[in-house]
């Protein structure tokens, strides 16, 4: 089977599990109103999500290196497709949560294998170009997978008479395609020593050296998940709400938007700016889109949440890319993995711990105070890691410390993203 194949059926995999994930965004006001829970109960389930993709992520997102790519993603197509299955039959609130943790496990698998294989398949062809090409098709996969599940999500539940069950249906049925892509995996993983074998369960562990820098780079990571969770989750439900929108294509259609400027934020700038600077202009262009995001919601004009998502996530597209280009050059190569695994879960409590006390803050206050206290949180944080960012940068060059490279020039040898994404 040739390289290009091989990278296709990765990148169309990780595209279609990333996308699964989000495909309830849409759906949420309608659930609430078929189960009878409010706002507080639809953070808390996307909050599932994040946990069952976090536990995959810390206690299995070696398991591809020891079982081989093949094994763990079909594992993980079976999984999806009942989760898939169990939320478009769902009929109590209790089997709802019990599969938006399966569709987390599912995504959790996913990532780890399907990315590592793109940057293995890419790397072959040309080990300094072929990384940062793996590395840009596993952003484009992952966060245009993220957005498009949420338009699809909504299309299909407004194209077909029942918006429960048709989507999930939906996603079944390209989940069980997804098999016929199996084969484009490897059957084996790079490494099958008995070492690997009891190391498959890993602990985060933080850098032994420059934990300021890590700590800036984890604190990037949670505030842009936040941000994406917001409109993931919160927004949906402000919606319905305090703006009296209860479309369901509006939801998906502002997330959409949200993801794809995400997208391409970190191809466009990430690859070219080192991410110092990265963190700084994303922190700009995110206080600048927070502020309209709570202007948008003081005067009740939905229709302005498109640009405003456009902005966010854009802003928030850099500086996750600014923490996780910082994270990579932190960490040795005997220590990558449980560095990155660290960052990842600065960056998925984003998505639980904010969501959650917005969406129950949302049920008990009218959603701009949520809003404007939200969007101060952020600006507060943002102002402050890019300040620490700036002396941390300056103190190091003056100490002759390595500095934090940008994706293109960690794509030059001196970095293999493999070492955070394989171990």
């Amino acid at each position: 089977m040739s390289s290009s194949l091989r990278l296709t059926g990765n990148w169309l995999v990780l595209f279609t599990v990333c996308g699964y994930g989000t495909i309830t965004t849409p759906l949420w006001n309608p659930l609430a109103h078929r189960f009878g829970f409010g706002a507080s109960t639809i953070t808390l389930l996307f909050a599932t999500f994040a946990v069952g993709v976090l536990a995959a992520l810390l206690l299995l997102g070696g398991i591809s290196d020891v079982v081989g790519r093949r094994a763990t993603v079909a594992g993980a197509l079976v999984i999806g497709i009942v989760s898939a299955l169990w939320l478009a039959f769902s009929t109590h609130l209790a089997e709802l949560f019990a599969a938006r943790l399966l569709q987390g496990l599912c995504t959790g698998l996913v990532a780890p294998a399907a990315t590592a294989g793109l940057v293995d398949l890419a790397s072959r062809r040309d080990r300094t170009r072929g990384i940062a090409l793996g590395s840009t098709l596993v952003v484009v996969a992952t966060l245009g997978g993220l957005g498009s599940g949420a338009l699809v999500g909504a299309i299909v539940a407004v194209a077909w008479a029942d918006p429960f069950v048709a989507p999930f249906l939906v996603s079944a049925v390209m989940l069980t395609a997804c098999v016929a892509l199996l084969p484009t995996f490897s059957a084996s993983g790079p490494s099958r020593n008995e070492v690997d074998r009891r190391a498959v369960v890993r602990r985060p562990r933080l850098p032994p050296t420059r934990r300021g820098s890590f700590l800036v780079a984890g604190t990037a990571g949670f505030l842009a998940n936040a941000v994406f969770a917001f409109f993931a989750a919160t927004l949906p439900a402000i919606l319905a709400g305090d703006l009296g929108s209860n479309a369901v294509l509006m939801p998906g259609t502002v997330l959409f938007v949200v993801f794809a400027c995400a997208a391409l934020g970190q191809v466009v700038l990430g690859r070219r700016v080192e991410p110092t600077t990265l963190l700084v202009v994303g922190s700009a262009v995110l206080l600048v889109g927070i502020a309209c995001l709570a202007l948008a919601v003081a005067g009740r004009t939905s229709w302005a949440l498109v640009p405003v998502g456009a902005v966010c996530g854009l802003g928030a597209g850099c500086v996750f890319m600014a923490g996780s280009s910082t994270s990579n050059s932190l960490g040795r190569d005997e220590s990558r993995g449980s560095v990155a695994s660290a960052f990842l879960a600065c960056a998925y409590l984003g998505m639980v711990a904010p969501t959650s006390i917005s969406g129950v803050a949302t049920d008990r206050v009218p959603a701009v105070v949520v809003v404007v206290a939200f969007a101060a949180c952020v600006c507060v944080l943002l102002a402050v890691i890019s300040i620490v960012s700036a002396l941390l940068g300056h103190t190091e060059r003056n100490s002759g410390l390595p500095l934090p490279e940008s994706a293109a020039s960690q794509a030059d040898g001196r970095f293999d993203p493999r070492g955070a994404l394989d171990e």
